[in-house]
């Protein structure tokens, strides 16, 4: 038995370790050779012309305390283009096409400009910058990266008022191997956030026009 309670305590304290060690590594600190990595996000960034993925976007409503998930297909071309197609569980799409959005359902169309809403033509641009490497020319808000051993995050705080009453933060995470987003994640001053996970990326494949009409 006291042999048994020693190999139970040695374990533990593994365990203890091992645990420490696997948050230190993950754990997001400051970058030192910042210009470096800003100069290789807009070079990896410039050659891409059009991606194609999966993505799992996870809603939390705070007033319910529940969370919404959603499953779907993402597209994007040559900056000015996004197709947001959800399967599950309901099917529809979000069409952005240079500055004209449409909601594509079952039965009826909606059709109207981006600037008609400001938490989407704001999202808009997250996702457009962040797939063009423009992050850190985004004048509307203060920017920190920060690494750890698997990924590059870009902190993102608004500057402006009417901005702070849509968005309170925006995380923006990026692969460190192959410098792709790997999710975004939208703060609400509601206490509400969304979360998008990008999955099986596909880069400078041919997408039709017609996705985004």
């Amino acid at each position: 038995m006291k042999e048994l309670r020693k190999i139970m305590i040695c374990l533990f304290i593994l365990t203890l370790i091992h645990t420490f060690v696997f948050a230190q590594e993950n754990e997001f600190r400051p970058v030192t050779e910042e210009k470096e990595v800003i100069d290789a996000f807009h070079r990896k960034q410039s050659t891409v012309k059009t991606l194609s993925c999966t993505f799992q976007q996870i809603k939390y409503i705070s007033y319910l305390s529940v969370y919404v998930t959603s499953n779907g297909k993402f597209y994007f071309k040559n900056n000015h283009f996004i197709r947001w197609e959800y399967i599950e569980p309901y099917q529809y799409a979000i069409i952005i096409n240079d500055g004209n959005l449409k909601i594509e359902g079952n039965n009826d169309d909606i059709n109207y400009k981006i600037r008609e809403n400001k938490y989407i033509e704001k999202l808009n641009l997250i996702i457009q910058d962040s797939f063009k490497g423009d992050i850190f020319s985004n004048e509307n808000y203060d920017a920190v990266l920060e690494a750890n051993s698997i990924q590059y995050r870009i902190t993102l705080v608004p500057k402006e008022s009417d901005l702070k009453s849509i968005i309170s933060i925006v995380y923006l995470h990026f692969n460190r191997k192959t410098l792709s987003v790997s999710s975004i994640v939208i703060h609400e001053p509601s206490q509400d956030y969304t979360s998008i996970s990008f999955r099986d990326q596909v880069f400078n494949a041919p997408i039709e026009n017609n996705k985004f009409q």
